[in-house]
C-alpha cells in the first residue's frame, strides 16, 4: 500500500506535469499567433507600399495636369487601400480577441490554483 505522503507526492507531480502541459500548449498557441502576426505585418507593409506608389502616381498626374477622371480614379484607389489597411487592423484585433477567448475556454483563465 502507498502511504499518504507518497500519494501526495504523486498528486503534486501530476499537478506539476498538468501545469507544464498547459503552459506548453499555450506557448504553442502563442507561437502560432506570432507566426500569423508576421504574415499580417508583411501584408500590411505591402498595402502601405502600394499606397505610397499610388500617392506618387497622384503627384505625377497632378504635375502633368491630368484630367479629372484620372485624378479621381487615383484618389479612389488610395482611399480603398487606406480602408483596406484599417479593415485588416480591425480584423486582426477581433481575431486576437477570439484567440484569447479560445485559449481561456480551453485552458482556463489562469486564476486556478494548484492544491497539493
Amino acid at each position: 500500500m502507498s502511504s499518504p505522503s507518497s500519494a501526495s507526492s504523486v498528486s503534486r507531480c501530476t499537478a506539476v506535469f498538468n501545469v507544464m502541459r498547459t503552459g506548453l500548449n499555450v506557448l504553442g498557441a502563442e507561437l502560432g499567433w506570432m507566426a500569423g502576426g508576421v504574415l499580417h505585418a508583411i501584408e500590411t507593409r505591402q498595402l502601405r507600399k502600394r499606397i505610397t506608389q499610388e500617392e506618387a502616381s497622384l503627384g505625377r498626374a497632378l504635375l502633368e495636369d491630368a484630367d479629372a477622371s484620372t485624378l479621381d480614379a487615383i484618389r479612389k484607389r488610395i482611399t480603398f487601400l487606406h480602408d483596406e489597411t484599417e479593415r485588416f487592423a480591425t480584423m486582426r484585433e477581433a481575431a486576437r480577441e477570439r484567440h484569447v477567448t479560445r485559449l481561456r475556454e480551453r485552458f482556463g483563465n489562469g486564476n486556478e490554483t494548484v492544491q497539493a
